[in-house]
């Protein structure tokens, strides 16, 4: 996906501090299409960074239980980030 940054001249939605704040009644299906569109490529980069701080961590003796309950994923997600 490339990046798909909400219209921030829109005056429906615009983007705080990493929070939305919606004029509630004045959304469309743009505004609210590309909320989606952030919200999948932000989850995107956050899985990224969490396979590779499992993957360090892993390397370190970390058990996979344990790295599953931390990361809040089940165990056979950490298998398969850690090539399993």
């Amino acid at each position: 996906m490339g990046n798909h940054w909400p219209d921030f001249s829109s005056p429906a939605c615009t983007l705080v501090d990493m929070t939305w704040n919606i004029d509630e009644g004045h959304e469309t299906l743009d505004t609210i299409a590309q909320r989606r569109t952030w919200a999948l490529e932000r989850s995107e980069q956050l899985t990224g960074e969490l396979v590779r701080a499992v993957n360090d961590e892993a390397s370190h003796g970390v058990t996979e239980v344990e790295l599953a309950r931390r990361a809040g994923v089940q165990r056979r997600t950490i298998r398969a980030w850690l090539g399993k």
